[in-house]
This record gives structure tokens, sequence and C-alpha cells, in this order.
């Protein structure tokens, strides 16, 4: 995870971090400027095929907003399978925040393909709202510039992951 250009957690494997529950994880930085860039990004080994689950991002203090901080706003349905035993749905957008490569919007709860999360068939529960951001595979992320920092402070970047 980044501020900036600054690498504030060079790399989380937890081993609650496997797709299966979501964790509450902080960073702390210190700001170079008025404006930060948030970075999630996927460093898992090529071939792994392992998604990093984002979810409720915030940071403190509180004067500075994270836009779609929980990834619940207008979440673009890509598929449905509304059988009884496999209702999914993701999307590919996300609003406020910056992708590239396999970023995708998943429900919570759902019973997901086995690339959105690593080999789970079941996405696991979102600790805030009903969706949060898969980063899959290797070298895919997510980012959103945040803006009102005062220069040499320090902030928490407070979020969960799976």
């Amino acid at each position: 995870m980044c501020a900036s250009d600054l690498v504030v957690i060079d790399s989380c494997h937890p081993t609650a971090l496997r797709g299966e529950s979501f964790q509450k994880l902080t960073a702390t930085f210190v700001s170079r400027g008025s404006c930060a860039t948030i970075r999630f990004e996927n460093d898992s080994p090529e071939g792994d095929g392992h998604s990093v689950l984002i979810d409720a991002v915030t940071v403190a203090p509180r004067e500075v907003t994270v836009a779609n901080w929980n990834f619940e706003a207008d979440v673009v349905e890509i598929f449905r399978d509304t059988t009884p035993t496999s209702r999914r749905r993701a999307g590919l957008a996300v609003p406020s925040w910056t992708t590239a490569g396999n970023v995708a919007v998943v429900e919570s709860g759902t019973i997901q393909p086995l690339w959105v999360h690593g080999g789970s068939s079941h996405a696991p529960k979102s600790p805030e709202g009903w969706f949060y951001v898969s980063v899959q595979n290797s070298g895919s992320f997510v980012e959103q510039e945040v803006r009102g920092l005062a220069p040499g402070s320090a902030y928490s970047i407070i979020f969960w992951a799976a």
C-alpha cells in the first residue's frame, strides 16, 4: 500500500488474509504535500491467482475525505446468476477510484467464481456495507488521490483487507 510515492506497507500477507475474512489494518505516513495518492496493489507472485480484498478505507484525522470509501457508490452490474445456489454480482467500474489490471467490485457474501478471490467459492462478508473491491492478480491496483493534507503532518490510513 502506498501514499503518493512513499511505500507505507510494502507487503501484507498475514495468515488471516487469504480471502477468508477481513482484518482491520492501519498504516501511518507523513504527508509531503497537500495531497497524496493512496494505492493498493496486488503483489502476489506471478501465477499465484490470489486477490487482495479491500474495504472501508478512511484517513485520520477525519478532515480528509476518501470518496467512495466503502465501494458502495454506483456499482455497475456486469453479470448476475440468480439460481438459488449461485448468485454472483460484480462491477468492473470503481467510482472515484482509478484502477489498472483486474479489479472488480464484489457483493459481500455471495457465491463467486474462483477467479474473484483466489479459490474460495464464497465471497467473505464485508465489514462495511454490501460491497468491497477485489484487486486480482499481480500488478493490478486501485488508487485514489486525497486532498487537504497538511505538509509534514502524520496521517493514518485505516482499511479492512482479506
